[in-house]
């Protein structure tokens, strides 16, 4: 292109967005995306370095109620379910761990979802339980720990919704 062309083009443009500008159109062909920082949840485990070649993983300690969103986003819980599940957990263990209800007749029920040890002990369905055939736990002990509970409980539910819970949406 010759410099009088370049020019020329220049001054077209130039004026073009004179125009815009003054007639109040928005000259912002390209709008930057919004930079939104990165959620750090403060309960990620920490990755302790050690003098040695190998690490430590701290896991966070549970925080009672204000931890199960965080544990279930993890599990992979949906987030249109965890409205629903704070009610279960809640109504079922009040968001403790460690509640063991041995009066249920199908093998007592564990941790937060109070899941039934039928889905954790061998039946006529499943020679070693369901949870261990689909590899969520080894023994119903681990449902116990919230973040095992929970993917329990995210498997369960997706094989059969909310009927375990029967009251969920109450």
């Amino acid at each position: 292109m010759t410099y009088a062309v370049m020019k020329t083009l220049a001054a077209i443009t130039a004026a073009a967005w004179g125009v815009f500008t003054v007639s109040g159109a928005n000259v912002n062909f390209y709008q930057a995306p919004e930079i939104v920082p990165a959620t750090v949840f403060v309960d990620d485990p920490i990755v302790v370095p050690t003098t040695n070649t190998t690490t430590t993983t701290v896991f966070p300690t549970w925080a009672g109620c204000d931890s199960v969103p965080v544990y279930a986003y993890r599990a992979g819980w949906s987030e249109w379910d965890i409205e629903t599940l704070m009610k279960v957990v809640w109504r079922e263990s009040r968001c403790q761990p460690e509640v063991f209800n041995p009066k249920d007749p199908n093998g007592g029920s564990y941790g937060l979802t109070q899941i039934n040890g039928f889905w954790c002990r061998p039946s006529k369905y499943w020679s070693q339980g369901w949870l261990q055939a689909h590899g969520i736990v080894a023994h119903c002990d681990d449902l116990w720990d919230p973040m095992t509970n929970l993917r329990a409980a995210r498997a369960i539910h997706h094989n059969s919704g909310w009927i375990p819970w029967r009251t969920a949406n109450d």
